[in-house]
């Protein structure tokens, strides 16, 4: 995990509305409270093809992967990709065009903050360790 950023742990993503790649806005608090998001600034294409084979599994989590770039990737479960045509956001988040990602809970705070896209297996540990998650289980 990375420290050092803009947002700490703890804290609530800043808000925004951006287009995906349909050009359909979407809004952050509108994603709020129903999952638990993994912000990805600037994420390679092999890494978000991994988050899709792996589907079933944000699925049960209640996972999203917010994919954030300058061009968007095309959008297909369990990935939204948007596109932040000046960098606004991203600068907003901490990043300067290098890879981030924020893990942000049902909650609405960051859970985790990393330089990579981490190991879906260091994510789904992290939310299966959530008190949320252990109360949805039972």
């Amino acid at each position: 995990m990375l420290e050092g950023t803009a947002l700490k742990l703890g804290q609530r993503p800043p808000e925004f509305a951006l287009s995906d790649s349909a050009n359909r806005r979407v809004e952050l608090r509108s994603l709020l409270g129903k999952n638990r998001l993994l912000i990805a600034f600037s994420p390679i294409s092999s890494d978000v093809e991994i988050v899709k084979r792996d589907a079933a599994k944000f699925l049960e989590r209640d996972l999203l992967l917010l994919s954030i770039s300058l061009e968007p990737l095309v959008s297909a479960a369990p990935m939204i990709g948007l596109r932040d045509p000046d960098g606004g956001i991203a600068k907003a988040y901490g990043s300067s065009n290098a890879t981030l990602v924020y893990l942000i809970g049902k909650d609405g705070t960051v859970k985790a903050v990393w330089s990579r896209v981490p190991k879906l297996t260091e994510v789904y540990a992290l939310i299966d360790a959530m008190p949320m998650r252990r109360a949805g289980q039972r």
